[in-house]
């Protein structure tokens, strides 16, 4: 697909990419259903970190991605000292009504930001979580 514009054109791509390498990594076959537990992660993540973190991390994912991480923020209140169980339960509120496993879903996440993130920025937003909720991410 394209759009003609060179830079969108990337960011669409590479957010394609990304999203078929968390349902690659989820096994899911539903793309609705990989898009809103990506989204659901990258929102409860984004709640756990300082606003200028998340301003770093924005700006190295796709621009689709970025409209994920911003959609719905309220930075006020943040960042969230979510326990592990806090954590699973905010994803799975945001996931919506239907069920998710919210500790695969962020690993399936943090396997893809890891990947593609530089070492820094992705070691500096686990550095914003808990320590219980690290593990997570390694």
């Amino acid at each position: 697909m394209s759009v003609g514009i060179t830079s969108l054109d990337r960011s669409l791509t590479n957010s394609i990419e990304w999203l078929n390498d968390v349902q690659e990594e989820l096994k899911w076959p539903d793309k609705n259903r990989v898009y809103s537990a990506t989204k659901a992660v990258l929102n409860t993540l984004r709640d756990c970190m300082t606003i200028e973190e998340v301003h770093q991390f924005a700006a190295q994912i796709p621009m689709i991605w970025v409209g994920m991480l911003f959609d719905g923020y309220d930075p006020s209140g943040k960042p969230l000292r979510l326990s592990r169980q806090g954590y699973f339960d905010a994803v799975g509120e945001k996931f919506g009504p239907n069920p998710i496993n919210a500790e695969t879903s962020t690993k399936a996440v943090a396997k893809v930001l890891k990947e593609k993130l530089s070492k820094g920025e992705y070691d500096d937003v686990v550095g914003q979580l808990q320590d219980d909720l690290k593990p997570l991410f390694v």
